[in-house]
């Protein structure tokens, strides 16, 4: 199913559902109903400089790795990652995983972010992996998001910022935003 609210990534086999966007709370949280595939690998390591993440299981058993330590949360638990904090998320059953992402305060880069990596993953733009074979595509992806890697790779964190207002004064944030979002 696809709908403004709803977006399906085909590559990974998730599903994103926005609850509630940031524009509709004031800007005070964005809450997304994330449905991951059985054995999804979920994100890579990042953080975020603005805002927490709370996972909330629904059903299934969501993996969140913080820092270094695992949370196995099952339906009914939560979990909020604090602010600067590298985590992932993964699912290691063979069943799917429902969760709640609830974003304090809200972003509406995330959410255009999400809709243009899952627009881009339906029209064959992304790599195996999900990431968008383009780089200004994921530059921008990456600083619309506000998601910062972690150790090594946050030095290519300048890069992706320089990439990423090149392809804004071009206009091809816009075109992305009119697109998928």
């Amino acid at each position: 199913m696809q709908t403004n609210r709803t977006h399906l990534n085909p590559i990974v086999g998730d599903k994103i559902t926005f609850l509630k966007t940031a524009r509709e709370t004031g800007g005070r949280s964005s809450l997304l109903q994330l449905e991951l595939a059985p054995l999804a690998q979920g994100t890579p390591p990042h953080y975020h400089e603005r805002f927490t993440e709370t996972f909330t299981v629904q059903e299934g058993e969501l993996i969140v790795r913080c820092s270094d330590e695992i949370k196995k949360l099952g339906p009914g638990q939560s979990f909020t990652v604090p602010i600067n904090t590298k985590h992932c998320f993964f699912n290691t059953k063979e069943t799917p995983v429902k969760a709640l992402i609830e974003l304090n305060p809200g972003s509406e880069g995330f959410e255009n972010g999400l809709k243009i990596a899952y627009g881009l993953a339906r029209d064959g733009q992304c790599s195996a992996k999900g990431l968008p074979k383009r780089l200004d595509y994921l530059a921008l992806l990456f600083d619309m998001s506000e998601g910062r890697m972690p150790g090594l790779l946050s030095l290519m964190m300048p890069i992706f910022r320089m990439v990423a207002r090149k392809a804004r004064a071009k206009g091809v944030e816009k075109e992305l935003i009119e697109k998928y979002c």
